[in-house]
């Protein structure tokens, strides 16, 4: 069975990149790039004018895979 671990909202993108680097790829194939690293997970997703839940779902999802 696969668990999900729920990423806080207040974490950076960059420190999700940093420990767990597959999440670059996501993101990037996502259309997100490094100029948003720098976002916590609800700032970036206020920048690009997409919901919050997407952008954390793409990287719970990385998470729940690689189990």
């Amino acid at each position: 069975m696969t668990q999900t671990t729920r990423i806080p909202r207040t974490v950076s993108l960059y420190e999700i990149v940093r420990t767990h680097p597959e999440a670059a790829i996501r993101l990037s194939s996502a259309g997100i790039g490094r100029e948003y690293f720098d976002h916590r997970i609800v700032d970036a997703a206020r920048a690009m004018g997409i919901p919050v839940a997407r952008l954390t779902g793409l990287l719970e999802l990385e998470d729940e895979e690689s189990r």
